[in-house]
């Protein structure tokens, strides 16, 4: 009951700050990048493909592969006919974003729509045998494949990484998060005054960051909303050098885990689970009622500040353009130890303040970071 009532005080938040929806175009003007293109145009349709020598043992020690080699296989997804795609994780990655970003926004039929893509580019609905690795004692097998447990159902990409120069087969489990889950995370912080004295320019009205697994924090800092961008165009004269002394507003926040489970082949055929991820997505957005300032004092604004988006990840095997994690860095520090690597994963959120770089806090999160397709809900 407490939950879906704050989903419905967070719904209605939502919608009147971000003009009735967490939609796309309110992120686009604070920089998030454009995957869109990726859903209008279904990546599987690239039917670029290569047979691959089905004899390959995967931890058999070849020698380096050359450069034709890697750029062939490297984290190009493997075909039901066993022949290599042209679609790559990075693909796979730049959709999940965008089917994400649709569902934090309310946007069903774009969400599903991009689900549909990744279907059609390679990612199938996982199998009770790909998830019994996971499934932390849960009989999967007495299970609907499509609907594993909660309403969350999870599809699995088949695809090749190099550790070492040498190449290994790779399947990874994405859950498909919803806002009936333990994997989305929403609240309503009303009518909190937040205090300062700092200039409208540096004051960051609306941050988001995350901590990581072992306390590795991890902030995004290429996006944020001023109280300058926020308040120029309510109040006359509002420069970015006015210094703000404090801001009454109701905050909006969300939070959408993506989980991914992944096993690897080895040489004797048999798939073994070596990590778990995770990284956040993130709404965050604002009503504001007042604000003091050099000069003056603004009430009754009950203005709609434009949502903010930011997608926090750990830092361990981020991969390079930070869209999704590097599955070799993440096997290859698995093969240092044979222990069940958990380092990917983002364990909480903040939404915050950041005045002159005194973070004043709005709302934490703590984050499932599952390990077992037990621990969601």
């Amino acid at each position: 009951m407490k939950k879906n009532l704050m989903k419905r005080i967070l719904s209605m938040t939502l919608a009147t700050v971000m003009s009735l929806s967490l939609c796309v175009p309110a992120f686009a003007e604070y920089g998030s990048t454009d995957t869109n293109h990726l859903c209008k145009e279904d990546a599987g349709s690239r039917n670029n493909s290569t047979n691959i020598d089905t004899s390959f043992d995967p931890e058999v020690q070849h020698e380096t592969e050359n450069t034709e080699d890697i750029a062939k296989y490297d984290g190009h997804l493997v075909n039901p006919d066993g022949s290599v795609s042209s679609v790559t994780i990075d693909d796979i990655d730049q959709i999940i974003l965008e089917r994400n970003k649709a569902i934090l926004a309310g946007d069903t039929k774009r969400a599903n729509q991009c689900q549909q893509r990744l279907i059609n580019s390679g990612a199938k609905p996982s199998t009770p045998a790909e998830l019994a690795p996971f499934s932390g004692g849960t009989d999967l097998a007495k299970q609907p494949s499509q609907r594993a447990f909660s309403g969350v159902s999870l599809d699995t990409t088949t695809y090749y990484v190099y550790v070492q120069g040498v190449r290994y087969l790779v399947k990874r489990t994405d859950a498909r998060p919803t806002t009936e889950s333990n994997l989305f995370h929403s609240a309503s912080v009303n009518n909190k005054t937040i205090s300062s004295s700092v200039s409208a320019g540096v004051y960051e009205l609306l941050r988001a960051a995350g901590m990581a697994y072992l306390g590795a924090a991890y902030q995004d800092y290429n996006s944020y909303i001023s109280a300058y961008d926020a308040l120029r165009s309510a109040i006359t004269g509002f420069a970015p050098s006015t210094t703000v002394y404090g801001i009454t507003a109701t905050y909006s926040c969300a939070a959408l885990e993506q989980v991914s489970f992944y096993q690897y082949q080895d040489s004797h055929g048999y798939w073994t689970p070596f990590a778990s991820s995770s990284y956040v997505q993130t709404g965050f957005g604002a009503v504001i009622y007042s604000t003091d300032y050099a000069g003056g004092r603004k009430t009754g604004l009950n203005m709609t500040v434009h949502a903010l988006e930011n997608t926090i990840y750990s830092t361990s095997s981020l991969n390079a353009n930070h869209t999704g994690y590097d599955t070799s860095g993440i096997l290859a520090r698995y093969f240092t130890t044979y222990l069940f690597d958990k380092k990917s994963q983002v364990t909480s959120v903040s939404f915050f303040h950041n005045a002159n770089g005194t973070k004043k806090t709005i709302k934490t999160f703590g984050m499932v970071c599952p390990t077992t397709t037990a621990d969601i809900t």
